[in-house]
């Protein structure tokens, strides 16, 4: 709840929180740039009346540490799910239809796994399969270790939790 609330106001209260410039694409614009040049995605999955997601756009994925790694390694994506865009998919085309009473693009739930969360961070290998799918809020320090498994392909050599143990800094013999 403490970083959270930190991020929180910073985003709606902090008039001294220089807003940086977010480099989110539509996932139509991503997808263009993916077919010139391949790279991972990071796709936030946001609406406009969830203030936990409006948190997440401002500060974690603009965030000094995580931001230009995001940026070097990923196309990061902004999708609020009340676009009306049509997006192709992978071959399928998606849109907001209200299709099997989904009242959002159904797009989020194909990324979702069928699970719907807002807000949700879907992150994508370079031939947009699916590799995991983080639920609820993310700090910008956690984004950061989750951007880095994924995007330095350690997820191929060890699990998260193995990944996690790595980062640790190791105790000092003597010390506890």
């Amino acid at each position: 709840y403490d970083d959270f609330n930190k991020y929180f106001q910073k985003t709606f209260y902090d008039t001294a929180f220089a807003k940086e410039k977010s480099t989110l694409k539509n996932f139509n614009e991503a997808l263009a740039l993916h077919k010139k040049k391949p790279k991972k995605f990071i796709v936030n999955i946001n609406t406009g009346f969830c203030n936990t997601c409006k948190v997440m756009v401002r500060t974690t994925f603009t965030d000094s540490l995580t931001g230009p790694y995001l940026n070097k390694n990923f196309y990061v994506v902004d999708f609020a799910i009340e676009t009306k865009d049509e997006i192709e998919f992978k071959g399928k085309k998606y849109q907001s239809n209200g299709e099997g009473g989904f009242p959002f693009h159904s797009l989020a739930l194909v990324l979702t796994r069928n699970n719907f969360i807002l807000p949700s961070t879907v992150i994508l290998d370079e031939n947009l399969e699916i590799l995991d799918v983080l639920s609820f809020y993310q700090t910008p320090q956690w984004t950061n270790k989750v951007a880095h498994y994924f995007g330095d392909n350690e997820y191929k050599k060890m699990k998260w939790d193995e990944y996690l143990k790595k980062l640790e800094p190791k105790a000092k013999p003597g010390k506890k």
